[in-house]
């Protein structure tokens, strides 16, 4: 009883009117990657001479198709105040690299609450996606590995007074890969805030921090080490990260709005065995973004975006073994929504 008690109190004030009903949102966009898969500039070369090792990845780049539909049932919850229940289907294509295109499922709940602020629950499901190419076996087999994921999300939306808001989240994920790389399987909590700053107008400026600590399945894995296939007796993908995202949006006309973005992570291994590749292994990822956004009749908007992603890796105790090599990645995307 008092997790209803709690949001009721969150929803009292004035309620705003509001109308019920089916509510029904598209996106689709057309995307372009120039490193879909994350390789550095050797491995890249390996994969266009058709190494054995990529046969599941036929090209570096590709050109990617993006399709999104909405559908939420809008009513009166707490309070009185808007509420709504919704599902989510959608799905990524890539025309070269077929078998990386993934579908995906989300449902959630919305209440809003007083003066504007909100709290949610949303369950997210990728039931078949597709990583790399892993080493199989000692004998030096090569194959794709197969993933689903789940995510359950709840958070928390309110103003502060002022030209201020800001949001807090928690998530529990879980990524499931199938035999022979069950050994990569794992769980992480997520915890993150956001603090949004807007001046005038439609320009804001915020702040966000995400911290995750992920637990994997330990387990004996064969790598690779100057060139031959051993097996690691345990390999323990443990890990701590922090994220920090700026991020500005500036309206420039009634019709016009300008994102710009950017996002540094790093991420900290926690094994400390002398024989695991990833003990003492740090991953630092950098991220670019902008977008422009125009609206267009009947609540239509047009996007077009650019970004760019690079990795960086401090492996004290890899010894060659480590299949995740430093790598960059550029990409535009031009798309309608809803």
């Amino acid at each position: 009883m008092k997790i209803p008690v709690t949001l009721a109190a969150l929803c009292l004030g004035p309620v705003p009117v509001f109308a019920a009903g089916v509510e029904t949102e598209a996106e689709i966009a057309i995307g372009y990657d120039d490193n879909v898969h994350h390789l550095d500039g050797e491995k890249q070369q390996k994969l266009e001479a058709r190494d054995p090792r990529f046969a599941s990845m036929p090209s570096v780049d590709d050109v990617l198709l993006d399709g999104t539909i909405r559908v939420k049932n809008v009513f009166p919850g707490l309070g009185g105040r808007r509420a709504s229940a919704g599902i989510e289907a959608g799905g990524t294509l890539f025309t070269r690299n077929v078998r990386r295109s993934e579908p995906r499922v989300e449902a959630s709940l919305h209440q809003r609450t007083w003066k504007g602020g909100e709290v949610w629950l949303d369950a997210q499901f990728v039931p078949d996606r597709f990583r790399k190419n892993y080493l199989a076996d000692l004998s030096g087999r090569w194959k794709p590995a197969m993933r689903r994921d789940y995510q359950l999300e709840s958070g928390v939306a309110s103003t502060l007074g002022g030209a201020f808001s800001a949001k807090v989240h928690t998530a529990g994920k879980r990524e499931e890969y199938a035999a022979p790389f069950a050994n990569r399987t794992g769980n992480s909590l997520e915890a993150g805030a956001s603090l949004t700053f807007s001046p005038a107008g439609r320009t804001t400026f915020s702040v966000g921090w995400e911290g995750q600590r992920a637990w994997s399945a330990r387990g004996s894995e064969v790598v690779r080490r100057s060139g031959d296939e051993v097996l690691a007796p345990s390999v323990d993908r443990s890990f701590i990260s922090h994220e920090i995202r700026p991020v500005a949006r500036i309206g420039l006309a009634p019709r016009i709005e300008l994102v710009a973005g950017s996002r540094y992570r790093v991420r900290s291994y926690l094994s400390r065995d002398a024989l695991d590749p990833y003990a003492g292994r740090v991953d630092t990822l950098s991220g670019l973004d902008g977008e422009a956004r125009v609206r267009l009749a009947h609540d239509w908007r047009l996007i077009a975006g650019a970004s760019w992603l690079g990795s960086r890796t401090t492996r004290p105790n890899d010894g060659g073994a480590s299949d995740e090599p430093d790598w960059a990645s550029r990409s535009l995307v031009v798309g309608i929504t809803t």
